[in-house]
């Protein structure tokens, strides 16, 4: 694990082409955001075109992204700093990876949005249906809990509003974990979206240490991530820097999935083709002993 959190952060370091399609993504984001909002603003029945809008164009960016960091991860390597053409490997590189974008797209767009719909639905599913089971409230409650309420009120609803965000927190968390290698899974093994969540969540509970390591690791930086940018926002400076190494972060932890889950399976395979091997000389002695 220590292996692939060193050379995932070398990936990042050596190949920014990965970086470049979220940077894009959200400035066009930022500008189709600002173009539809008006055209809501003025035309209320304009919400349902959007929201088809943005669940194809984030579909879209995922599945060449992924496919981008796919590339990177499967064409990494230690480049010799030494190596006389260094800079041209890099270069070479990158420019490949970026190539990589479009070829996503057309293969993984509709497994994408496959992946982008079931994942709002089960989380939708699985905290306003457990809110409400479980009686704690929904999102009227909460917003209704915040305005002016008698003094008598306020231990019960802040209680209430505890236990709210505690359970949002908790399934939020469960859902990643469960979650955790199935855009891999799909990249590198099945583009069937719906077989592809059972293998995955199969694949982690094989490798369920590996697994628990790993999400504890991304939790841990986004939880020290968040420490560090609340001091962050007393400068707009800083927030914007923050901004941007939080687009790192996404990157980073999404390099190194897709990096420990292909070195899984590279490991699984050498030891597959190991025994193989042991079993066909084991074969071979026991037929010249004959």
């Amino acid at each position: 694990m220590i292996k692939n959190i060193k050379n995932s952060f070398d990936l990042i370091i050596k190949n920014s082409a990965v970086m470049q399609p979220i940077i894009l993504f959200i400035l066009f984001f930022l500008f189709f955001n600002m173009f539809m909002g008006m055209n809501v603003l003025y035309n209320p029945n304009m919400g349902i075109i959007f929201l088809i809008l943005t669940v194809l164009l984030f579909s879209a960016f995922i599945s060449g992204w992924l496919y981008m960091i796919k590339y990177a991860v499967d064409n990494y390597k230690i480049f010799d700093k030494n190596d006389s053409e260094y800079a041209l490997k890099i270069g070479s590189y990158n420019i490949d990876t970026l190539k990589k974008f479009f070829i996503g797209v057309g293969e993984y767009f509709v497994p994408a949005i496959i992946v982008v719909i079931l994942s709002v639905f089960i989380s939708n599913l699985l905290i306003y249906g457990g809110l409400k089971l479980l009686h704690i409230g929904n999102l009227d409650f909460l917003i209704k809990s915040f305005s002016a309420q008698s003094a008598q009120d306020l231990p019960q609803l802040s209680l209430r509003q505890a236990a709210f965000f505690m359970y949002i927190a908790i399934i939020t968390l469960v859902f990643h974990f469960l979650t955790l290698f199935w855009m891999p899974e799909i990249f590198y093994k099945t583009k069937n979206s719906i077989f592809a969540l059972f293998k995955s969540i199969g694949f982690l509970f094989r490798h369920f240490l590996t697994s628990v390591i790993l999400y504890g690791f991304l939790v841990f930086i986004f939880f020290v991530f968040q420490i560090i940018s609340v001091f962050a926002m007393i400068n707009q400076i800083l927030v914007l820097i923050m901004f941007i190494l939080f687009l790192y972060l996404i990157t980073y932890s999404l390099v190194l999935i897709f990096m420990t889950y292909k070195n899984i399976h590279i490991k699984k395979e050498i030891e597959q083709i190991n025994l193989k091997d042991v079993f066909i000389k084991s074969a071979e002695e026991k037929e010249n002993d004959l």
